[in-house]
């Protein structure tokens, strides 16, 4: 059966480890970031020993020469476990690739992050005082910044969100399929998976998802052979991406009741993490506006 992302089989050995690794390392960890709000320490660690931290870097530069289609299969491995992770591995990449371009100008964080959702990604304000940034550490030439932003970072960044989304609604549809497969009603001996209307959200969640999945999966082969087309492609796919996370994982908090708000599932991080990435610039409200300008000929800013 063919990859959804289009993976050749090279591309597949790295979803391989990437869950393996997930599976293992990240999903340990996952609920101790969650309550703490930290950075993942243990599992970026894990993903720098692992080689994914120049997953996606041109072998010239030591990278392992990897596109956007690997990268959000590796990135949904990750967020099926913690979003937390996955989002800062998206972060990286993105920023790696705009640096690849250039060279960098180290920067530090003067703040802390207590949020809802993605606990555990660590954003935080960045304040430079007394700095002279010299001609050779910008990352672009003067008055490209924001080409720079829209043709490196962006593409980057979007699919890796939609990844991160993927990969949130993939957790809770199995999170939700295991709690109906499992749990029942002692007084009638019956269990929850025969209830017509759970089994028809669990149908909704599934078909949400690989929808998402789907659309991800055309973008990238877009991206791969890019026209004047792609970009507004790229803008679809985050909106769709973010809608859909928030969707699968209300539904997934309402189909397993009062066992997703006591935590013990782990439905209710799914249910905060997804709404982190909503309010992620591009907000979805840019994104609509976004694709609205260029679906009416206006320009993009």
């Amino acid at each position: 059966m063919l990859d959804i992302y289009g993976l050749d089989e090279a591309a597949g050995t790295w979803r391989r480890k990437a869950a393996a690794l997930a599976a293992d390392v990240v999903a340990r960890h996952a609920t101790d970031v969650d309550i703490n709000a930290r950075f993942p320490s243990e599992s970026m660690a894990a993903l720098a020993q692992g080689d994914f931290h120049g997953l996606c870097i041109d072998a010239r530069f030591g990278g392992q020469g990897q596109g956007p289609a690997t990268f959000a299969a590796v990135v949904e491995e990750l967020a099926r476990h913690c979003g937390s992770t996955a989002m800062v591995y998206v972060m990286h990449i993105a920023a790696t690739k705009v640096i690849e371009t250039s060279v960098t100008l180290p920067t530090g964080p003067t703040g802390t992050f207590n949020g809802l959702g993605l606990r555990g990604n660590d954003s935080a304000p960045v304040q430079l005082e007394g700095v002279v940034v010299r001609q050779e550490d910008l990352l672009t030439e003067h008055g490209k910044g924001l080409e720079c932003a829209l043709q490196v970072a962006t593409p980057w960044f979007n699919v890796g969100s939609t990844a991160m989304a993927n990969g949130l609604c993939l957790a809770a549809v199995n999170a939700t399929a295991s709690h109906l497969q499992g749990t029942g009603f002692e007084h009638t001996g019956t269990g929850l998976r025969d209830l017509p209307n759970l089994r028809a959200r669990l149908a909704e969640m599934s078909v949400a998802t690989e929808q998402s999945r789907a659309l991800l999966g055309h973008t990238l082969r877009e991206m791969a052979s890019p026209d004047a087309a792609t970009p507004l492609w790229v803008l679809r796919t985050r909106m769709a991406g973010l809608q859909t996370a928030v969707q699968v994982t209300d539904l997934a908090m309402k189909t397993c009741g009062g066992a997703a708000f006591s935590r013990h599932l782990g439905i209710e991080r799914l249910f905060r993490d997804a709404r982190a990435g909503w309010v992620m610039a591009p907000t979805v409200d840019h994104l609509a506006d976004f694709i609205g300008r260029a679906l009416t000929g206006l320009p993009l800013l």
